[in-house]
């Protein structure tokens, strides 16, 4: 379905309703994000049980306009949501979990060269980030 989105004028596809962050991929240059996963979800926290990663994501996209042309960013903020790891407190990732983040992302991705080389890695006062562009 993303894709046929994409097709019919989509600039970008954010999905949500697993539990988790899913694969994040590219079609004819546009951003497919299938999950963002949870920010909050009171349940005690399962991801062990059915062996799952515990991360989500928080996504800003930020607008500019120059040179008369929009441009357009995402960044995904990883983030834990296992109840059982966080006490129910959703938090940033720390250095290990971001790059244990990145790792199954690329596990999980059709191609995963192409997925780092238009994806940068950052670090903000909000945390650490991907971040690709939607328009330019």
């Amino acid at each position: 379905m993303a894709e046929k989105l994409v097709d019919a004028g989509a600039d970008i596809i954010i999905g949500h309703g697993s539990h988790l962050i899913q694969e994040i991929e590219k079609y004819k240059d546009k951003w497919l994000i299938y999950s963002l996963g949870n920010f909050v979800f009171n349940s005690p926290g399962r991801y062990q049980k059915k062996d799952s990663w515990p991360y989500s994501a928080i996504s800003i996209l930020r607008f500019s306009f120059e040179n008369n042309k929009l441009n357009a960013r995402i960044r995904l903020y990883p983030i834990v949501t296992d109840n059982l790891l966080t006490n129910y407190q959703t938090h940033p990732v720390d250095e290990k979990d971001f790059n244990k983040t990145i790792e199954l992302l690329m596990d999980k991705s059709v191609s995963s060269k192409a997925l780092l080389s238009n994806l940068r890695k950052g670090r903000d006062k909000l945390g650490f980030y991907l971040e690709g562009i939607v328009l330019q």
